[in-house]
């Protein structure tokens, strides 16, 4: 699920918001370390009674990130905000309108995303970006799955949420949703192994 791309400057930050408030402090620090100059942060209200669900009580994820980042130092004018999408495809989508709104061209984007989400979230921005000369990238904080799990992100949940992000990597390219993946043989039967075991709390549940 990640991907371990090397992270090179780019013309904007793309941070996608979730419940995972590390994703907003990361991209934070990339800001401060000038890997790009500008960042779009982007999420809407998504997600209320699932495993997504957000952890404060009123408000977007954007503005939600957005408050994080500016509390750490990021000036206000580096930061945009995108408080509709309420899916990756939507997030890709809404982002570049944005951009386009301000007359902003980036031939580069940086997504800044959770650690297991960086394939997927590749994946759907290389289908959905309007743009597709723009050359785009993902990362997020480089930690292993222990490391990344805590009280707030328990291990339990975020493999559901893993196995369901899986699901949306083999299924959405049929849709068109996202770019085809290849699913090594071991992970394909880790996946099947997992649903077996109850790990289904976040499957596509449009079937």
């Amino acid at each position: 699920m990640q991907m371990g791309q090397a992270i090179m400057p780019a013309d904007v930050l793309v941070v996608l918001g979730s419940r995972d408030d590390r994703v907003a402090n990361y991209a934070a620090t990339l800001l401060e370390n000038s890997i790009a100059p500008i960042c779009v942060v982007t999420g809407g209200i998504a997600h209320g009674h699932d495993l997504l669900a957000t952890k404060w009580q009123e408000g977007s994820e954007a503005e939600h990130f957005a408050g994080i980042m500016l509390s750490l130092g990021v000036a206000e004018d580096r930061i945009y905000i995108e408080d509709n999408a309420t899916n990756t495809g939507q997030n890709a989508l809404f982002t570049y309108d944005v951009l386009t709104r301000e007359h902003i061209h980036a031939s580069s984007i940086l997504v800044v995303t959770k650690l297991y989400m960086e394939r997927r979230a590749l994946a759907t921005f290389q289908v959905q970006w309007p743009d597709q000369e723009t050359v785009i990238r993902v990362c997020s904080v480089a930690q292993t799955i222990d490391q990344y799990c805590s009280d707030e992100q328990p291990l339990d949940a975020v493999v559901n949420i893993m196995v369901g992000d899986l699901e949306r990597i083999i299924e959405y390219p049929k849709r068109g949703l996202s770019k085809q993946q290849q699913v090594p043989a071991n992970v394909a039967k880790a996946f099947g192994m997992l649903k077996n075991l109850g790990y289904t709390n976040h499957l596509i549940n449009d079937r």
